[in-house]
């Protein structure tokens, strides 16, 4: 009984895994159809993911997006101001996108 008991406990961690790689990949699918380049950015909290578009001499603009969203969201705000700025839409750390899967704990120090 303590078998079963454990082995359906497991079952939605299962599920929540697939569906996060299924997520991940449709996701990944979608970015490679940008016209912006993409970058992995190491930071103090982890790892983050970056959308990046417009020459690198234009003045430079940064877009953060809103809880439960990622830098895809920023999509026609980047097609309009590329053309005048070096633009960066960062996906933030814990949110949905490819950075850190976990938001950092913000009441530690950052060990900058």
């Amino acid at each position: 009984m303590y078998e079963l008991h454990l082995m359906v406990l497991a079952i939605p961690t299962i599920v929540n895994f697939f569906v996060y790689l299924w997520f991940r990949a449709y996701y990944n699918q979608v970015l490679s159809q940008f016209p912006f380049e993409q970058k992995y950015i190491k930071t103090a909290f982890g790892k983050t993911f970056m959308l990046t578009a417009g020459q690198e001499s234009n003045p430079p603009v940064i877009l953060l997006h809103g809880s439960c969203s990622n830098s895809a969201f920023w999509f026609p705000e980047m097609m309009a101001l590329s053309e005048n700025y070096r633009v960066f839409a960062v996906d933030i750390i814990g949110e949905a996108g490819n950075s850190e899967e976990y938001r950092p704990d913000l009441m530690i120090v950052s060990p900058l």
